[in-house]
């Protein structure tokens, strides 16, 4: 009888790391390059939902100036964000809403603090962690138990003034917002390539992940290595705020 449970468990184990990365290997696939323009207003909030709209008014309500929506569709996922500035404080909120028809749908939002040593600061409240590996221009911190904008804002504030204290934040150039947001992007794809979990090669105008990228991007999402990461990664965020 143990016989048998270790050979299902086994196989279980095999099918999750060994069969579903060459799964996401096939399926997966990213865009050239990224260039992102402005949606018509009335087009997107059309269709937008209560609850992104709910989070929308509550960003405008902490003095931040909204700037342009979007959406974005890759594969069978639609990604809609609104994209918001504050020029005093030098912070942007990227609200975002990912809908799948195979997972259920994660709204979020992230606050972001560009820097003149061409490196941001990035405090968000998404459920769960990214796939992508550590990046040497970007500083993340998760807090996925606030869901209210001004706690995220305060949070965001308090490790720039203690934690990045040495940093001097630069604004986003008026006008050309979504510009920066594409160069972002663009500059972590470029990373991903560098470090071998993107092709750099390009076909029908998108990119393939690798198989270290398809494999190492899904290891981190599979049980137990996703529970082991986000308790290390939460360590750190609540740590950090809490000592700064």
């Amino acid at each position: 009888m143990l016989d048998y449970l270790l050979y299902i468990a086994g196989g279980i184990f095999f099918v999750m790391y060994g069969l579903m990365p060459l799964l996401i290997l096939a399926q997966n696939k990213l865009p050239a390059r990224y260039n992102l323009e402005p949606m018509d207003e009335e087009t997107f909030f059309s269709e937008t939902d209560p609850a992104f709209q709910s989070l929308f008014d509550e960003i405008k309500s902490n003095d931040f100036r909204y700037v342009a929506s979007s959406v974005f569709n890759q594969q069978e996922t639609q990604t809609r964000f609104s994209l918001f500035v504050h020029d005093e404080k030098k912070f942007s909120i990227l609200l975002t809403q990912i809908s799948n028809p195979n997972v259920p749908t994660v709204l979020s939002f992230e606050i972001g603090q560009l820097y003149d040593d061409d490196t941001m600061l990035d405090v968000l409240n998404a459920p769960i962690a990214g796939a992508y590996p550590k990046s040497s221009h970007k500083v993340t911190f998760r807090f996925p138990e606030i869901t209210e904008v001004a706690p995220l804002i305060q949070a965001a504030e308090h490790i720039s003034q203690t934690y990045l204290s040495s940093k001097t934040a630069v604004c986003l150039e008026p006008g050309k917002e979504f510009k920066k947001v594409s160069e972002l992007l663009n500059k972590e794809q470029n990373e991903l390539i560098e470090k071998g979990y993107v092709q750099a090669n390009v076909q029908d105008n998108q990119r393939s992940l690798t198989p270290k990228g398809a494999y190492l991007m899904t290891w981190k999402m599979l049980w137990p290595v996703k529970q082991i990461l986000a308790k290390k990664e939460l360590a750190f965020s609540r740590k950090i705020l809490l000592e700064s």
